[in-house]
Order: C-alpha cells, then structure tokens, then sequence
C-alpha cells in the first residue's frame, strides 16, 4: 500500500491490477481443482476448505488532512 500516489496514475493501475488480479485468480483457481477431490479424483487424507481472494480499494489522502495543514 502506498499512500502518496497522484491521481493520474489510478487509471493504469486500475487497468493492470484488475487484469493481473483476475489472471493470478484463474491461475490458482485451475490449481486448486486439479487438487480438489470432487472435481479431481485425486487422494490423500482430511478435508481443507482453502481459497484467496484480491481486493482493491482507494482513499482519498486530502481529505483526511487537518483542516490548515499543508503537504
């Protein structure tokens, strides 16, 4: 997370975080049901509910400056 970022460059990061967030999503998701016994038919012991998952968020720095303060 980075906090000093300029307006200008959220249109980009938008555009490269939501392709590579869906691509890794889809990469780990071919994985995991190449392991999942329902789907897979694979072996092995216990059962494990896993997944991850990729959130993107935005705040606005100026507005939680003091009132008077400068940057």
């Amino acid at each position: 997370m980075y906090d000093n970022v300029p307006i200008e460059a959220l249109q980009e990061f938008r555009r490269l975080s939501g392709t590579q967030a869906q691509a890794l999503l889809e990469r780990l998701d071919k994985w995991l049901s190449q392991h999942d016994r329902d789907t897979s038919g694979t072996g092995g012991t216990g059962q494990i509910r896993t997944g991850i998952g990729i959130y993107y968020f935005e705040e606005d720095m100026e507005s939680q400056k003091p009132k008077g303060s400068r940057s």
